[in-house]
């Protein structure tokens, strides 16, 4: 904790703010700015839960969304991919290394993209 200073709270606090949480993922895009870092590190609010998909790992967590100009509350799905085996559960004001990923466009999407993910935690 002296040699970072970590975001905290909320997942929309990431990355300068720029961060856009659609349904589950959560990314950067160039339409929508670009963020100072695309690593750093967080101390989230709430507790991150392990969930696998695909037999990916991935770390949820309750959030706040805005679509247009409605908000919804929803998970948030975080890729992991660190080194280390997955805990069941990151407790919440645990230090957590945060990245986004490289520029791609999923399909059916026109515009590159950089997605959150998680690889590690100092618990």
């Amino acid at each position: 904790m002296q040699r970072v200073q970590p975001w905290r709270g909320d997942p929309d606090q990431l990355f300068d703010g720029f961060l856009v949480i659609d349904f589950t993922s959560g990314y950067i895009s160039q339409a929508g700015g670009i963020p100072k870092r695309s690593t750093g590190y967080w101390l989230p609010d709430k507790q991150l839960i392990l969930t696998y998909r695909n037999e990916k790992s991935y770390y949820q967590t309750d959030c706040e969304m805005v679509i247009g100009n409605k908000h919804y509350r929803g998970l948030l799905s975080i890729p992991y991919v660190g080194f280390a085996d997955p805990i069941q559960e990151i407790p919440a004001g645990t230090l957590v290394r945060v990245s986004l990923a490289r520029w791609w466009a999923p399909r059916g999407i026109n515009e590159e993209r950089c997605y959150l993910q998680l690889s590690g935690w100092y618990l």
